[in-house]
């Protein structure tokens, strides 16, 4: 199926699926071809739909096919919805589409358009395509739309450090303010460019998603803000403060080799585009250095991109009108580019064009009209007023008025005859015509155009009459032509090759990778090798899509050898010039080239020379890995120079073997740390903890390989394995305290404190400010365990308590005991005993205040 340009349509493509990204409630459930020509999309939204009892009701997913037609994109994509959705534009077969596709384009931009329509946002109600359904939407106008296209949300990373005394998330305010100040930056600059966009015009869907996708862009770049600051106040904290920076993990290497900016040229370009001056502004921006500093570079490019993209669009679509003779509407698409980008090159041409065209159009209809109505005037107008005499019908006049008329119809009669004898033979000319200009595209092989122009020819002769007669031999030639072997072959892609037919496209390959045979050859012949390759390679491409097997055979063994001679000297070059990725490179090449590779230097040899510049190659990568802290592809590199020189060492000299041991093991150090890192931040402290031990572990068995870790670096990362230790122990804490077991939290205290006890850092003042909180929460859980234990023991001997206290209640029955501490007072904890005293007809609520001296560990009366 011919659709037009293959890389329009692959564009549209992955175009369709980067907005779709942005709308979880729209996706792309299947799609044929390649680049897809058939879409099926599905839409998660709340729309009207007619249900199987007829009734209407609200749908959830709704499915649409979308066809790209020939001629796309020129022509609109035929839409068809799967599923009964219940719309004043939409019918079983097809969906209104035409419209929105002349006034944008856009394959993206019309799924989201039917999003809109589905929902009920955007509806036509003049001139529907289901009147029932048009009814329906009027009378509930109040209630639409249904639903809306909601934007993913892009949140930002919110890191919260666990409060290793407090239990408590701390936010930190600067963090806030960062993300507050980046958002209204966002906001304000999408507000300049959703009033930009208020200029031209947009529908009301699209103002909506403008407001949707500010507030996902506004996200995004209140995170990045916030990522921003972030690092740049990390690098000004201090040491005790962030446990990381003195390990110097996030500290930028890069050398800063900016040029100055040119902000008069920044300044102009963002003039322009507010101006909608886009091509002077693309071609400004296009010879801007890319060292100059330019904040919203990113934005604006694609902001331009966007708008030649449409620009091209709608330049094309008015040729296309043009070309139809649709000047009115054509004129209305060129008003439209222009307002798109005042700066349009030709647009003032294309517009002085079709206004001459359409200056013209009335005219020449006008002339035409009047040479086609004169014959039929001169034979349906009166012959000749009527003639009225007073007094009696006079017989003589109308005995010698017949003959008069008779003359009169005959008159006409050979009138009317010698028009349509003109008329036949102005349309056996055309006809004519129509043959000539067949046989033209057939020698053109414009075979389809042909086949159209000789079935126009035949059937404008269906409008014969006098010259009827010549019709069946007109009709002959014509189908002789249509018939005909060339014709016929060439409408299914076959022309004369060589005394055979054969496909078009063998046939043109077969001329084409001739030509390119022998100009690759005497270059070759020259020495010029690249140039030489270049055509052969591509005559090999032509004849491999052709299947021209017999011609394949002989480029490819002219390529291997060409191939060959100049992957050697690429080779020789790069190490030359030290280039060992290219190096490499060129060496495999040549080791998997034909067996003339054995006359310029021997396997062994060239294996040799491969397996230094591939270390060397992936040496180079690990080291600018390692300045970036880009730590897992550090190690990816240096394993694989590892692996390059395991089976044959001697390519490489001992510093070089050193340098890569100590660099992998540095590599793998600061993994851990990052890895660590992260692992704290995420509260998962038991792989926090095996990689800060991992790190120490590397440091006491390789101290030689990490000298700039040593010293102070390694207190910090034990201090920091300690503090990391403390808050693991301290979420198991949180566990058990919702489990009120005073017992199991005394103890996972008492293990903090041994942990502090037997580190090397009790003395530190961080360490020592966190022995003395947990100090103070093991006393304080040691009373609530005293306390209870207190509590149990009344409760258990409460009986002989009472009715030591209240001995006229000695006969009476006593139970329900109940014991709550009051408070402390002097060191003696004091209690509130109760139980319930039953004698016969009466019962009654016992209660007496009992206090405990730890001193010497006695009971006795309390009385305040």
């Amino acid at each position: 199926m011919a659709i037009g340009s293959q890389q329009q349509v692959a564009e549209d493509y992955e175009q369709l699926k980067e907005v779709l990204e942005l709308y979880p409630n729209i996706s792309i459930v299947r799609t044929e071809g390649q680049p897809p020509a058939n879409y099926e999309i599905e839409y998660h939204l709340r729309g009207y739909i007619k249900e199987d009892d007829n009734s209407v009701g609200i749908g959830q997913t709704h499915r649409v096919q979308l066809s790209l037609p020939f001629g796309y994109p020129h022509f609109a994509p035929i839409a068809k919805p799967l599923t009964p959705i219940f719309h004043p534009d939409f019918d079983p077969a097809a969906i209104r589409l035409a419209d929105r596709w002349q006034q944008n384009p856009s394959l993206p931009e019309l799924v989201l358009h039917i999003g809109e329509m589905i929902c009920g946002l955007v509806y036509n109600l003049e001139d529907p395509f289901n009147q029932e359904a048009a009814d329906w939407y009027k009378l509930r106008q109040d209630q639409l739309p249904l639903d809306t296209l909601s934007v993913a949300d892009i949140e930002p990373i919110d890191i919260h450090l666990p409060d290793l005394l407090d239990d408590k998330d701390v936010v930190d305010e600067a963090e806030d303010e960062a993300e507050d100040e980046a958002e209204d930056e966002a906001k304000a600059e999408y507000k300049a460019e959703a009033e930009y966009k208020a200029g031209t015009k947009y529908t009301a869907g699209a103002e909506y998603r403008a407001e949707a996708e500010y507030k996902t862009k506004a996200e995004y770049t209140a995170e990045a803000g916030y990522k921003a600051e972030a690092r740049d106040e990390d690098e000004v904290e201090d040491e005790d403060d962030d446990l990381f920076s003195s390990l110097r993990l996030e500290r930028d290497c890069l050398p800063d080799g900016q040029n100055p900016a040119d902000s008069a040229s920044v300044h102009r370009i963002r003039t322009l585009v507010d101006e909608n001056h886009i091509f002077t502004a693309n071609r400004m921006m296009s010879e801007l250095p890319e060292d100059t500093p330019f904040p919203d570079r990113e934005e604006i490019q694609l902001r331009i991109a966007k708008v030649l993209r449409k620009s091209d669009q709608l330049f094309q679509l008015a040729e296309q009108l043009e070309s139809t003779a649709k000047f009115g509407e054509a004129m209305e698409v060129a008003d439209i580019l222009q307002n798109l980008a005042a700066d349009v090159p030709g647009v003032d041409i294309l517009k002085a064009r079709l206004q001459h065209a359409m200056q013209l159009a009335p005219s020449t209809a006008g002339r035409l009209g009047r040479r086609a109505a004169t014959p039929e005037e001169r034979a349906s107008s009166p012959l000749s007023p009527s003639i009225k005499m007073p007094g009696k019908p006079l017989a003589w006049l109308s005995a010698f008025s017949r003959p008069i008329m008779a003359a009169i119809l005959i008159l006409a009669i050979a009138i009317l005859t010698i028009s349509l004898y003109f008329k036949d033979q102005n349309t056996l000319s055309q006809s004519q015509a129509n043959v000539l200009k067949g046989k033209m595209l057939i020698e053109k092989k414009q075979f389809d155009q042909a086949a159209e122009t000789l079935e126009e020819a035949k059937a404008i002769l269906s409008d014969l009459s006098v010259l009827r007669f010549r019709k069946s031999s007109q009709e002959q030639a014509v189908d002789a032509l249509i018939s005909s072997t060339e014709l016929q072959e060439g409408l299914q892609g076959r022309v004369l090759y060589q005394g055979e037919y054969i496909p078009t496209g063998d046939a043109v390959a077969s001329e084409e990778l001739a030509v390119l045979a022998d100009q690759a050859q005497s270059l070759a012949g020259q020495n010029k090798i690249v140039e030489a390759l270049g055509l052969y390679r591509q005559a090999l491409k032509f004849a491999t899509d052709r299947n021209l097997s017999k011609q394949q055979a002989a480029l490819n063994e002219m390529i291997q050898s060409l191939e060959l001679r100049q992957a050697l000297a690429t080779a020789e070059k790069a190490e030359q010039g030290k280039n060992w990725d290219e190096a490499a490179s060129a060496y495999r090449k040549a080791l998997t080239l034909s067996g003339k590779m054995m006359s310029l230097g021997t396997t062994s040899d060239i294996t040799s020379r491969m397996t230094a510049a591939t270390f060397r190659h992936e040496l180079d990568q690990s080291k600018k890995a390692f300045t970036q802290s880009q730590w897992r592809d550090t190690i990816k590199y240096l394993e694989q120079a590892q692996q390059a020189i395991d089976a044959n060492p001697s390519v490489v000299s001992d510093k070089e073997r050193q340098d890569l041991h100590r660099l992998l093991i540095n590599s793998r150090l600061y993994l851990m740390l990052s890895t660590a890192r992260e692992a704290f931040q995420q509260k998962n402290w038991a792989l926090a903890i095996d990689e800060y031990q991992n790190a120490l572990n590397v440091l006491a068995s390789a101290p030689g390989t990490a000298e700039n870790l040593h010293g102070e670096s390694v207190s910090k990362i034990e201090k920091t394995l300690l503090m990391v230790k403390i808050a693991q122990i301290q979420d198991q804490i949180v566990v058990t305290e919702g489990k009120e077991d005073p017992a199991r939290i005394l103890d996972r205290y008492r293990d903090i404190q041994r942990l502090i006890k037997e580190s090397a850092y009790q003395d530190d003042s961080a360490v020592k400010n966190v022995a003395q909180k947990i100090a103070e929460k093991a006393d304080k859980q040691q009373e609530l365990l005293i306390q209870r234990e207190k509590i149990a023991w009344l409760e258990e001997h409460f009986e002989e308590i009472f009715r030591a206290n209240f001995p006229t209640f000695k006969g009476s029955k006593i139970s329900q005991p109940k014991a709550v501490f009051l408070r402390k007072v002097g060191g003696r904890l004091v209690f509130t005993l109760t139980c319930l005293e039953r004698s016969p007809g009466s019962s009654s609520k016992l209660e007496l205040n009992y206090q405990f001296d730890p001193a010497n560990g006695r009971w006795s009366t309390y009385n305040d």
